[in-house]
């Protein structure tokens, strides 16, 4: 699989359409821009409202940053392209942990 692919992936797991359920998982991690809010507002079980707030980890520049490379034959990426696409990587991971605290955070004040 290409990295593009990989990528690719990424983004449809973060911005699926919304399911048949519901749920609000998109505008949880998705891009606010598209998704259209920062979070949901939810009631504990004790009636206290929560705000869940949006932890985005798709790949665009305010979630995980990941870049597109060319991959088009005859069209391939430079090696400083590929090198700069493995420190984002790196930033990503440093990233989607913070996202999962933040996102584990607000999922704590469901059970206060």
């Amino acid at each position: 699989m290409s990295y593009n692919s990989l990528r690719k992936q990424i983004d449809d797991l973060t911005m699926p359409p919304p399911p048949p359920d519901g749920t609000e998982y998109a505008k949880i991690v998705g891009d606010p821009a598209v998704a259209g809010i920062s979070g949901i507002n939810v009631t504990n079980e004790k009636g206290v409202p929560v705000k869940i707030n949006a932890q985005e980890v798709h790949t665009g520049p305010t979630g995980l940053d990941i870049p597109v490379l060319p991959d088009h034959p005859g069209d391939d990426a430079t090696d400083d392209q590929i090198y700069e696409a493995l420190g984002h990587l790196d930033a990503a991971v440093k990233t989607l942990g913070e996202r999962q605290s933040g996102l584990a955070a607000d999922a704590q004040k469901l059970l206060a």
